[in-house]
Parts: C-alpha cells; structure tokens; sequence
C-alpha cells in the first residue's frame, strides 16, 4: 500500500509537470504542439460540387475551415455525433446578394430548423462568390467548452453538409450528405507515390453469391537481389463496386513447411483463381494454412494510403532469395447475395531500395473471433475486452521495448467504440489508441502523433463498445460477417521483434450459462466457424443465434451479470511469435487495484482560471508540487528504484 501510494504521487507529479505551461496557459494539453496539420481538397459530395479543406494550429488549439461550394446561396457545415441533424454543431455562411457577408454559430435539436447559439464561438474570416461558386473561410478553437458545440479530438467525426439554393437559411431539400473524417490526422503533403517502386496484388472474380466470403489467392513478390523496405500501402478499389463489395483485404506472408522450398510449395499455385480461406482442412486444394500466421498488412473500409515514418520500413524480403511468397485474403460483404458482379480488388505495395535504418513490424492485439463473444439484442452500450497478457509482452519482446507509431481499429457493424488501454504494472498509462464515434465505413490506418514505448511485461487490452439496437432485436456473436462482431487492433512498432500476435478469450462454457444443457456443433458448408444449434432445453431449441434472439428470456441484471464476466473474468491469453508458433496459453485479466488513466477535463479545468493574469494557476501548481516533493522526502532510495512508472 505504502510503495501504490508513493507511485501515485509520482504518477501525478510526472503529468503535473507535463501539464504545466498547458494550465498556466488555458490551452488544451497535446504532444507535438507545434505541430500544424493540414488537408487540402477533400470532397464530401460525389460530384465534387463541395470541396472543403482545412488546417489545425495545435498550439494555438484552433482549426481553421475553407469552403469551396457551387452554389451562390448558402453553405452549411456541421459536426455531427451520429451523422444526423439532430444534435448537430452547426455553421451557416455565404454572401448575400447586396455583398455583406454573413456566419452563424448554431445548432440542432432535431431535424428542424438549427438554433443560433447564445455563444457564438465560430468565426467568419472571408467570404465571396463569383459567377457560380461561393467560398468560406472559417475558425473555432478544437474545443470551445459550450455545450452545443461539438469537441474535436483524435477520433472519427461525422461532417455533415448542406449547400442552399439561396440565401434563404430554408431546409436545404436533397442537397446534403454526411462523411466521416478525422480531422487531426497528420498530413502526407511531402508523399510522392511515383518517388517509389510499385507491386500490385489484385484479385478479379466473380463474387459469389453468399453474405460473406473469404477469397485466398496466392501472390509472388518482384525476385530482388537485396532487402528492399515497403514504405507505404495504399488499397487499388477500380471502380464502384470494388469500393461497395470489398469489407477488407489482408496480405500475410507465407512460410513454407520445414525443409520444404518455397518455389515448389507455393510456385504451383499461382495460376490458381483462389479459393475459400476458411474452407475444412479436407475441403482445401491451397496450402493456405502456412501463410495465416503473419500479417504484412491489413486494409478495411473507407481507409487511405497508410505511410510509414520517416526512417522505418517493412523488410521486403527479409532474406533476399526466400520470404517471396503472399496470400491476399479478400473479404466480400454482400448481403443482398447479389449474382454475377465481377470486379477487381486489391492492395500496393510502395517500397524503396534506399537504406532504411529501422526495421517494422505488426502487431494485432483482439478478442479472440469466437462464441464467447456473445452480444445480446437491443444493446446500446455492451463492452468486450481482449487482453495482451504481460507474459506475452515478456517473451515476445526484447529489453528496449517497442515503439507504436501506427493503429488500425477494427470492429464490424455493431461497433461504436473502441480503446487501446495501456498498463504498467498496476497504473494504467494514457490510451494508445481510441474511437468514441467508430464507423464501420471508415476504418483508417491512424499515424500516432507520438510513438507509444511498449516495454517487457506490459498489458495491453482492446475494448470494444457495441450496440444491437440495428438488428432487428437479434443477438450478435463473434465471426466473420460484417452482422457478426470482432474486437481487434492492428498496431504497426518498431524496432521489428518476435511478437506477432497477443489476444484473449473468455474460457467458460458460454452455452452452460444461457441455461442450455445439451448442443451439438458443425462446420458450415462454406467455410468459417462452427454453427451452434441447441437441442436442450426444448424451449431454447434451434440454432444458437436466433434462440436467443426469439426465445431467450432477457432481462436487464442478467444482461449486465454476462457483461461483468467476460469483461472482468479471467481471460485464456494466447501468443503467436515469428517462425516460433502459439507459446503457451496464459490466464489474463485487468490488473489488479490498478490506477485508472482518465483524460484531463480541460473545460472543467478552466472555470477556475483566472480572469486577469495566470499567477494563480502558478500558486496552485506549485504549491502541489510542493507538497508532492516533502512527501517524496520520505521515500527511501530503494524504494525509488523499486518503482518504474
């Protein structure tokens, strides 16, 4: 108790001081803070008739907007938690027809018309119109602490437009829409894609006709006499059906049996069109199987070009003459089932034959995709946890530890948020990663503004927030269709280490604690997971999902008493390492009485500021540290040694 208390008054000096200048200041806190982000020419409409850019001053916290919109009437543009009107931070400007320029702070309660703000926090700087287009220059700071204002952070935020056919502010007819962005994503204005060699894996079939379907095809990498380094990744979606059809593609790297060569093991199937990935081992013509293990990269819907930082670079081969072999898995989402669509879809890799100093590596950090995770119906918040155990951070990593540079969230339609927790023995360091405004359309590979060091006997565990309420009062179990759910993170670290992949499951008999006696399991004729169906009780009869969907009586303390378990309970942890296979399997949970990480509240934090100068902030600060330090006073040097924050 005596060692938790004194790293806790450290834990709270080291973010004391890091915090520092950021209260004396009144300015939110953020690494980097000089750092300015800019975007320039994003389309939110398909015509291209709404043109909108931006530039963030993250010292000043302040994002400036322009927009460029054809239409001489006015041009609204909102932040939305939902993609609706309702609830919506809203601004409306435009020039009207005697030339004075004008710009609104407002909002929305419902689908009717926006309310202007008590508190005018958006700023018109410029505005004007030529013969058909009309452009707006506008400001507010990235979070401006009134409620009907919509806080900007590092996660997912739905833009909604509106363009008027005047400047009437009247409802705006068809002419609206939504887009997910991130506003604080870094920029890649220096990238040249044509500075860099080129590899397409792509794969043209037609589409079978089933909700989902994993298609494996095997892909043969340019013979280079010397390890060249991927830079970048970027998706090839040719046309619109590629880009409505294709959930995700993954490209794993291949490794033949021992003692096999890779050229004969795999060079035969080249020519082959693919196959199912996940067909029964006795079903498979394709030795898919021995590429499964490593992940080289993963894209799904609605993500861009993923660049590494300056410096790093995937090993491409990593042993000239072997390593030339990969799968592409392709997963088509097509819930109409719809016949006959053929396109092409697939992945490029953009790589260089420059030296690069440091070596790159993929992490996936999940739940594992199984029964136990079972979500019940009409669910609006219902958490899932997956856990990266410290053993296997241990074992899979060498003493300097790993740098997280990039993070790829990944759920299916269920989704709402997601959260990569980072824990340091019994504190919880601030969140590698997280989503509070998920959207399954738009899964983007997301640049960490810092590298997180990850180090020997870490925890790191993914949490997934879930709603049902979509899906017509049925439950929604772990697999592979988009209407199923997973719970992962890819996170791309350097220096390149053994850990390939760290995940949890909850171990109990899922079925025993619905009440169900006696089930049986099969193989689905397609390929994929097991179909439960239940046999006893004779009330739950049927299979699994739609049981529970139509006959499981729900009710609200039982809801949550599952949610605690698989959330809270001791997890089975598993890890996969480099050419060494899955080590042991590992009891898991949250550490124990940890010290919960909790974003500062920076709104809450500037009601006390005063309202002449700063000096008091300063007395309150240092007055803190000081009682800080007469308490570490008291701590032995030992004792400082023992604790690592």
């Amino acid at each position: 108790m005596y060692k938790k208390f004194i790293k806790y008054i450290l834990l709270c000096m080291c973010m004391c001081l890091n915090s520092l200048s950021s209260i004396a200041s009144g300015a939110t806190f953020l690494h980097n803070d000089e750092l300015q982000l800019k975007a320039i020419g994003e389309s939110l409409d398909p015509s291209g008739s709404y043109i909108l850019s931006w530039e963030v001053d993250l010292k000043k916290q302040r994002i400036t907007f322009e927009a460029e919109v054809a239409t001489l009437g006015y041009i609204g543009l909102g932040i939305s938690p939902n993609g609706n009107m309702a609830g919506a931070d809203l601004f409306i400007g435009g020039v009207y027809k005697n030339g004075t320029k004008y710009g609104y702070d407002m909002h929305a309660r419902d689908t009717t018309m926006p309310i202007q703000d008590n508190q005018s926090d958006w700023t018109l700087i410029d505005a004007s119109e030529n013969e058909s287009k009309t452009y707006l220059k506008f400001t507010r700071l990235l979070n401006t602490c009134d409620d009907n204002d919509y806080p900007i952070s590092n996660d997912t935020v739905r833009i909604i437009w509106s363009i008027g056919e005047t400047d009437d502010i009247t409802y705006h007819k068809g002419n609206r829409g939504t887009k997910s962005l991130n506003l604080l994503m870094p920029n890649n204005d220096n990238f040249n894609p044509d500075d860099y060699l080129k590899w397409d894996l792509e794969t043209e079939i037609e589409m079978p006709s089933e909700d989902t379907t994993y298609w494996c095809s095997f892909k043969k990498a340019p013979e280079l006499n010397s390890t060249h380094h991927i830079i970048a990744f970027e998706p090839i979606l040719t046309n619109e059906l590629a880009m409505n059809y294709t959930h995700h593609f993954i490209i794993y790297k291949c490794t033949p049996p021992k003692g096999q060569n890779e050229e004969d093991f795999f060079g035969p199937h080249l020519n082959h069109p693919g196959e199912n990935c996940y067909l029964p081992d006795d079903q498979q013509s394709l030795p898919i199987k021995y590429c499964m293990s490593q992940y080289v990269y993963v894209w799904s819907k609605g993500g861009k070009r993923m660049i590494f930082p300056e410096g790093v670079g995937y090993p491409f081969p990593e042993k000239v003459g072997e390593s030339n072999y990969y799968l592409l898995e392709i997963h088509y989402d097509n819930p109409e089932k719809l016949p006959g669509l053929t396109f092409k879809t697939g992945g490029r890799v953009l790589y260089t034959d420059k030296p690069i100093e440091t070596d790159a590596e993929l992490l996936t950090v999940s739940h594992d995709v199984s029964i136990a995770m079972t979500i019940p119906p009409n669910q609006t918040e219902f958490i899932v946890a997956g856990h990266c155990s410290p053993q296997c951070t241990e074992a899979g990593l060498s003493d300097g530890g790993i740098n997280i540079f990039n993070s790829l969230l990944h759920s299916h339609l269920s989704g709402r948020k997601l959260k990569v927790r980072h824990f340091r023995d019994d504190v919880e360091l601030p969140w590698l990663d997280f989503d509070n405004q998920y959207d399954f359309n738009f899964q983007q590979n997301k640049p960490l503004r810092d590298a997180v060091r990850v180090l020997p006997g870490d925890q790191l565990t993914v949490e997934c927030t879930y709603s049902t309420t979509w899906n017509n009062h049925k439950a929604v179990i772990g697999g592979l269709s988009t209407r199923e759910e997973m719970c992962m993170a890819f996170l791309w670290y350097y220096p390149k280490q053994k850990l390939d992949y760290c995940g949890s499951y909850y171990p109990n008999d899922v079925l025993h604690e619905m009440g169900v006696i006696n089930y049986t399991v099969s193989k689905p004729s397609v390929g994929g997971l097991p179909i439960y169906t239940i046999l006893e009780p004779k009330d739950l009869a049927g299979e699994y999902v739609e049981s529970l969907s139509t006959k499981f009586k729900w009710n609200e303390t039982f809801v949550r008493e599952i949610e605690r378990r698989r959330r809270y309970s001791t997890h089975h942890s598993g890890c996969l390492y480099k050419l060494q296979g899955r080590g042991d399997v590992i009891s898991v949970q949250y550490p124990y009485d940890f010290m919960k990480y909790g974003p500062e509240d920076v709104c809450k934090r500037e009601v006390v500021k005063p309202a002449g100068n700063n000096s008091s902030s300063f007395v309150v600060v240092h007055t803190s540290l000081i009682f800080m330090i007469i308490m570490l006073i008291f701590v032995t040097k030992s004792d400082l040694q023992a604790i690592q924050i």
